[in-house]
């Protein structure tokens, strides 16, 4: 079932505790639908920005940000109005992005501090004890899902 987030304050916080803590050989994917794509919007977030990583959209690309200062541009176009899967897998250290089970840009090796401060879908968690996000999606996500271990 697809959750449609309103693009302004609207997201799902698991709980208080990032989704896994792994910092290498782990996937996390989801089906997502854009609205709007326009601005910096998160599609989700393992941990805050200073510590994990989120796939999100910024000027209209799909983007990986790591650490809250890492945000690697695919180069990959982000259209509205249709569904799109996306993935990242980080194996042996480095990184790759998938838009529709086709690797797009390139790796990066950039290693992610522990997640830390929960996990969310839909927005970015800015400050987890004052309940506070920012970079809200506008669109829906759906069939998230998280493996301790780098898919092939």
């Amino acid at each position: 079932m697809a959750r449609d987030f309103n693009g302004s304050s609207d997201r799902v916080r698991r709980h208080a505790t990032p989704v896994s803590v792994a910092t290498d050989d782990f996937t996390e994917a989801g089906w997502v639908w854009v609205d709007t794509t326009t601005g910096e919007r998160v599609y989700w977030s393992n941990g805050s920005e200073p510590n994990g990583y989120s796939i999100e959209q910024e000027s209209g690309n799909i983007k990986l940000l790591v650490n809250g200062v890492v945000r690697h541009d695919t180069g990959t176009a982000i259209a509205s109005g249709s569904w799109i899967h996306l993935a990242f897998r980080r194996s042996s250290t480095t990184w790759q992005t998938y838009k529709d089970g086709i690797a797009i840009g390139t790796t990066i090796t950039n290693a992610p501090n522990t997640p830390a401060e929960g996990f969310s879908i839909g927005a970015q968690i800015q400050v987890l004890a004052s309940d506070t996000y920012f970079r809200f999606h506008d669109g829906r996500v759906a069939e998230f899902a998280h493996w301790n271990r780098a898919l092939a």
